[in-house]
């Protein structure tokens, strides 16, 4: 058993923070600060309970170990940690570290107040998050600006962090977070999380009562050791709650040897709600662990331990970047910039549309200025808004043969000319040689209810199926007796493409072609299609208005409603409150024999609308109207290979995927499944199907290299090899409680004018 400490102690994640303190000038100094050089302290920007040897990975593609040592790919750090069923109430703790680093307060020392642009998502346990990875049109970054102040009298002084994150209106009240952080060691060989003191709340802004709290702050141990105590509190579990209220307790206490090979960690989560159906009592999970150098001992509750292995174990990668195959450069696109609105707030436009913080509304015809830094002129821009954006489809393909396994997601409207009631959404594969329903969802719970055995699909009766498949990038289609599916590679149609070299544009459909002025009743029961042409020379027409980028349907030469919603029309129920698509539209039907050749075109196009953000196409136009572009997502498809496989794993292996990468750490393409790892029976976690090694090659011409910039492993189990460890005594390892928080007396957030001066961790401009 490792010395205690007598202060209560704390738990860890993985640390794969850079050792060494930091040396980072500050820029302009505050009054009463004698010297401007003062240098920022540094910690771990990551802490974990146990660290695995990555060393024991599979030994798979590393063609990034010849890149030269500054290259890019060389250099990046990426993040990894360990992922536990234990652990899980402890993901604040990395969350904070990670959004942290993205402030930059080490190198702004005392240049006082100044904003950040932080990426809240890309601190996110991907695990956490559900759904897929594959692409979806929502896929705008959203940047919250936080308010942060970095302070140290001199070299030999602590240093101390304010930093105030945006209000956020939760539906009960708006919630205002304030923290601060003193920092007395920075990170060192010896001692890789630095010595800190991190006390924070969020309080309800119109009260100021306090609606939870929490304290991070490393130990004060022995030499040789190193250690953290974590507690964080909302509401009281000891007090009966009100109906639908809900109260938590976490208390975590770590101690380990400094170079992380032995240590133990108690661990304490309790939770109380009333959800309608009474006092549900404190739910208690308390877990004691102690690991050595090869394996990890993890009791929970009275059951009986577990024991898993430091040196065997499943890497799950959440994020990844690409670099050229040759020069190990890394890529980057010119994907968006950002701006302040003539209210002084300040946001992002990029290709996937326009994103301001919740309360900020910024419409067509606006003015924005692009943030500028030192002597940048600024430049103004014209907010520019569409109802709706039309998105262009190039065809691939794919043999059936391939498909064995591949789940696809599927709207049942009916056959033509017999629509159902209400379209059914139904998860569909190709069982040779049928397309059959393996699972519907229930239209009140949301849950898939397994159809057993699989209903086989009429396909002759439909003629085609579109579908929704995330490993092939969206949307999917089959048509009856063909022996592959099509899929497609997606962009966003701009004003400059040359689909409008002549204007206004005449597109033609057939199936699910967008009724116009749809009302909110229409569109709740999911009456938002026109019915299906039954004739080949009788399709569908529209007009689409080059200069609204407005879709308008189109009666004879008399051009009608823009197509979705009516004005003032919501989406209040049912499959079309995320937005509503339309089916295949092509500028020409002369060639076709029978209308489902336009599933067959090499080239068509689609119409998104709704009431959403992502719905619509905006961008932003310069002093001459251009409409200013930027880059589109790089796709390419993908055959994964179990040497590509990061866990030697050849589940997936053949299997074929479109990826899209959107710029650094937005590799889309790879599905995710639901996995129990606390053993309860019941799916608790997202992971991806499959995780790509490090090297792997990549792009149509493997042009591209990949590298893993964010992942977690999962420990896997170790049975009877874990006799020289002990966690009797863990439990005796004492708990911090709420008598190591300190109000963070910092006051209500103060307003900054000036343009953020740190985006997403990267200092830019000077100060003022």
């Amino acid at each position: 058993m490792l010395s205690n400490s007598p202060r209560p102690q704390f738990l860890a994640f993985a640390v794969t923070a850079a050792l060494g303190a930091a040396s980072c000038s500050g820029g302009s100094s505050n009054a009463g600060i004698e010297s401007p050089a003062v240098e920022g302290l540094e910690i771990a920007d990551q802490m974990s309970v146990v660290t695995v040897d990555e060393g024991s990975a599979f030994p798979t593609a590393q063609l990034g170990d010849g890149f030269p040592p500054d290259s890019d790919y060389a250099t990046d750090a990426s993040r990894a940690y360990v992922y536990d069923p234990s652990m899980r109430s402890l993901q604040t703790v990395n969350m904070i570290l990670c959004l942290l680093k993205q402030t930059a307060f080490s190198g702004l020392v005392n240049e006082g107040l100044y904003n950040a642009q932080i990426d809240e998502a890309s601190c996110q346990s991907g695990g956490d998050s559900g759904g897929e990875t594959g692409q979806s049109s929502g896929e705008m970054q959203q940047l919250s600006v936080w308010v942060v102040r970095s302070v140290r009298a001199n070299n030999d002084s602590v240093q101390t962090l304010d930093f105030w994150i945006p209000d956020t209106d939760d539906g009960d009240g708006v919630q205002s977070f304030r923290a601060q952080m003193t920092i007395t060691e920075g990170v060192s060989a010896e001692n890789p999380f630095g010595v800190f003191d991190l006390n924070w709340m969020d309080i309800d802004a119109q009260t100021d009562e306090v609606l939870n709290f929490g304290n991070l702050h490393t130990l004060d141990v022995a030499d040789g050791f190193i250690g953290f105590s974590f507690y964080e509190e909302e509401g009281d579990v000891t007090a009966v709650p009100n109906v639908n209220a809900y109260a938590a307790r976490t208390q975590a206490n770590v101690n380990m040897f400094a170079d992380q090979s032995q240590g133990v960690a108690h661990i304490l989560r309790q939770e109380r709600n009333d959800n309608g159906f009474g006092d549900s009592g404190i739910l208690e999970n308390r877990y004691r662990i102690a690991f050595d150098e090869t394996n990890v001992l993890r009791g929970e509750d009275m059951d009986a331990p577990d024991c898993l292995s430091r040196t065997d174990f499943l890497q799950s990668t959440w994020r990844y970047n690409l670099y050229d195959s040759t020069t190990g450069e890394r890529v980057e696109l010119n994907s968006g910039f950002g701006f302040e609105t003539e209210g002084g707030h300040y946001g992002w436009v990029g290709y996937h549309g326009l994103w301001a913080p919740n309360g900020v509304s910024v419409e067509h015809g606006d003015t924005v200025t692009r943030q500028t830094y030192g002597e940048e002129i600024a430049e103004t821009y014209t907010v520019f808004q569409a109802p709706g954006k039309l998105v262009k489809k190039t065809r691939n393909s794919l043999s059936t043969e391939s498909l064995g396994g591949v789940v696809f997601e599927w709207f049942d409207y009916g056959p033509p000319g017999f629509p159902n009631q209400m379209p059914e959404r139904a998860h569909v594969e190709y069982q040779a040689p049928l397309w059959v329903v393996t699972e519907l969802q229930d239209q009140q719970s949301g849950e898939w209810i397994e159809v057993d055995p699989p209903t086989v699909i009429a396909t002759e009766d439909y003629g085609f199926l579109g579908m929704w498949c995330p490993e092939l990038g969206g949307s999917v289609s089959f048509v009856h007796g063909a022996e592959s599916i099509t899929y497609f590679a997606e962009s966003v149609v701009t004003p400059e493409d040359a689909l409008f070299l002549e204007g206004d544009v005449t597109l033609y459909g057939y199936f699910e072609c967008l009724d116009g002025a749809i009302t909110s009743n229409e569109a709740n029961s999911g009456d938002v299609f026109q019915t299906n042409s039954t004739s080949v020379s009788e399709p569908h027409a529209y007009r689409f208005d080059a200069a609204t980028m407005t879709l308008r349907l189109l009666v004879g030469d008399d051009v009608g409603a823009p197509a979705g919603l009516a004005d003032g029309a919501e989406v209040t129920q049912g499959p079309f409150t995320w937005g509503m698509r339309s089916g295949p539209l092509v500028v020409s039907t002369l060639d076709f024999t029978s209308m489902f050749d336009i599933w067959s075109a090499d080239v068509f196009y689609t119409y998104e609308t709704g009431q959403n953000s992502w719905n619509k196409y905006t961008t932003l136009l310069d002093e001459d109207l251009v409409a200013v572009e930027f880059e589109a997502p790089i796709e390419f498809s993908y055959t994964h290979s179990t040497e590509n496989d990061a866990n030697g794993d050849s589940a997936f292996a053949g299997r074929t995927y479109l990826f899209s990468y959107g710029g650094l750490g937005n590799l889309h393409g790879i599905p995710s499944m639901q996995v129990d790892l606390d053993g309860n029976g019941q799916p608790d976690r997202f992971l991806p199907t499959f995780s790509l090694a490090a090297g792997t090659i990549v792009g149509d011409e493997g042009q591209y290299v990949v590298k893993p910039m964010e992942s977690e492993y999962t420990l896997q189990d170790a049975i009877g090899q874990c006799g020289a460890l002990n966690i009797d005594t863990v439990g005796d390892l004492p708990l911090p409680d709420a008598s190591d928080w300190t109000l963070p007396d910092i006051g209500p957030k103060p307003e900054v004018t000036s343009a953020p001066r740190v985006i997403e961790g990267v200092i830019v401009g000077s100060g003022s």
